[in-house]
């Protein structure tokens, strides 16, 4: 999945950036996920699901057209990646992503150095930055999502070697890294969800893959090579 976050102060036009990269997307066929992120709530709180919330774990909203879930529990963002069939992931706000590339919105450049946190793959603006890729051109932005854009699973387990999923994030970024450095996504046990991959730290899966391996070998046929297993959840 591709991915990038849109990180702006107040009125720096977030929303209205992301409506257009998910135009511009859908014209060229590409699924396209909105994360939002907000400190204050949600609108229309005074919609049946929202009263519904106040007193129920978990709420669906389901129409005709439309599926909402409301989890009256904090959920983080790569939790819920694996609900969607998105190719590309568009991120309004969450200035403390430390995982995933980063546009900012802003014209000042004091701004800019403030919310630049070396994961700053573009800069919506006019300014001219000798550091940083500047633009105003949607098209631009847009392949620079689709051919630099990338989620890290934000476990910072530290299987890579880096101390946290941001060193490697700021390397991917620069060039000096790969994606498949990655070792979460990297392991002989591959677990998935709706045909996308689980992320696991290397000690959860050598944990669960000598369980299987345990739980099995008592059974006749089993030997060395590939197990597969299909789980309904």
């Amino acid at each position: 999945m591709q991915a990038v976050a849109l990180n702006g102060f107040k009125n720096s036009g977030k929303t209205s950036l992301a409506l257009q990269l998910c135009q511009h997307f859908q014209a060229q066929g590409i699924k396209v996920a909105v994360a939002k992120y907000s400190y204050h709530g949600f609108d229309a709180q005074d919609t049946d699901t929202q009263k519904l919330s106040r007193y129920a774990t978990t709420v669906f909203g389901l129409s005709r057209d439309q599926t909402e879930i409301i989890w009256n529990t904090k959920k983080y963002l790569p939790d819920l990646t694996g609900l969607t069939d998105a190719q590309v992931l568009i991120v309004e706000g969450g200035k403390s992503l430390h995982y995933l590339p980063k546009v900012i919105l802003s014209e000042s450049e004091q701004e800019i150095r403030q919310l630049d946190t070396g994961l700053t793959l573009a800069v919506w603006s006019e300014q001219h930055l000798a550091d940083l890729t500047a633009t105003k051109d949607l098209e631009v932005l847009a392949d620079l999502i689709l051919t630099k854009g990338f989620f890290l699973p934000g476990l910072d387990c530290q299987a890579c070697g880096r101390k946290d999923c941001s060193v490697l994030a700021g390397e991917i970024l620069r060039g000096t890294a790969q994606f498949s450095e990655c070792l979460a996504l990297q392991s002989s046990l591959k677990l998935s969800i709706n045909g996308r991959q689980l992320p696991t730290n290397p000690f959860v899966n050598a944990v669960l893959a000598n369980g299987i391996k345990g739980l099995l070998s008592p059974l006749k046929g089993f030997g060395p090579g590939l197990i597969e297993i299909s789980l309904e959840s």
